[in-house]
């Protein structure tokens, strides 16, 4: 299920999945993945199943699937905390993926910049693309 909006003459279709889609930037604008976030819980005793831990890939190749775009911003908290196995399977999306991987600096963004330059993410604080500003 989607609803398509327009904000300064710029067309943004925003999914049901959490993910909105910016038309003129052929850019996918996804908050809050905490890719990391179930092995770093199962590791602390939390009954979560391990099925879960490929939920949110599938969820983001689901959204990509749908709308083919150019670049992938990650708009804060892509990866939950410290290094784990999760991140491999991450870095295995990313070196598949055809997009651009953009990445806003999030709090739980805590991993070395490197990690993510290294698999050809561009990391920013804050971007500010004409009209707008991503934190």
């Amino acid at each position: 299920m989607t609803q398509t909006i327009n904000i300064f003459e710029n067309q943004f279709t925003l999914h049901a999945g959490g993910a909105v889609f910016w038309h003129e930037k052929e850019m996918l604008l996804i908050a809050d993945v905490h890719f990391g976030k179930v092995t770093h819980f199962r590791k602390h005793g939390a009954a979560i199943p391990a099925q879960a831990l490929l939920s949110n890939l599938e969820k983001l190749e689901r959204v990509v699937t749908e709308f083919q775009p150019k670049t992938v911003c990650f708009l804060g908290d892509l990866f939950h905390s410290k290094l784990n196995s999760e991140w491999d399977i991450f870095a295995t999306w990313v070196a598949s993926s055809a997009c651009d991987v953009v990445l806003i600096n999030g709090n739980h963004d805590i991993l070395p910049k490197y990690l993510f330059e290294d698999l050809g993410i561009a990391i920013f604080n804050s971007w500010e693309t004409e009209d707008f500003i991503m934190t």
